[in-house]
């Protein structure tokens, strides 16, 4: 949780990481994306930032991790979030969680996107937007 208000910062967090890594250990990190997807629920759950992927990119090797992988996530539904987030910002929503229960054939669906989404990400083929960014990094010698 680097992004949490609570890390101040999380450069520092991400050499702790390193520090606890075997040689060779690989450290997986999600985190939420692009700072212009700043939500209501992003407050709620008290997000302090959201990254741009050359900003991670710099962090994990400022860090002293070595990157293996980097994608954008949940990229099936990135414009639905956009449009969200347009029109909670022109009615002045409150800080809320967007987390509930969902129909459960729509969830299904979604389910199914996404985990054609992993099979893609796992196959090393990096997506160019999204809600999130995955990492994959590994602790050098």
């Amino acid at each position: 949780v680097i992004y949490h208000k609570k890390v101040k910062d999380d450069v520092l967090a991400l050499k702790e990481v390193r520090r606890v890594l075997k040689p060779g250990g690989v450290f997986v990190l999600r985190v939420p994306a692009n700072q212009y997807l700043m939500s209501a629920h992003d407050r709620h759950v008290h997000t302090a930032r959201r990254y741009e992927r050359n900003e991670l990119i710099g962090k994990i090797k400022k860090a002293g991790l070595s990157l293996r992988q980097i994608s954008f996530v949940h990229s099936p539904i990135f414009f639905l979030s956009l449009a969200r987030i347009f029109f909670e910002r022109i009615t002045n929503e409150p800080n809320s969680s967007a987390v509930g229960n969902l129909n459960p054939i729509l969830n299904k669906c979604l389910t199914v996107v996404l985990d054609l989404e992993a099979s893609l990400i796992s196959r090393g083929i990096p997506l160019p937007l999204g809600q999130g960014l995955i990492v994959v990094a590994t602790r050098k010698g």
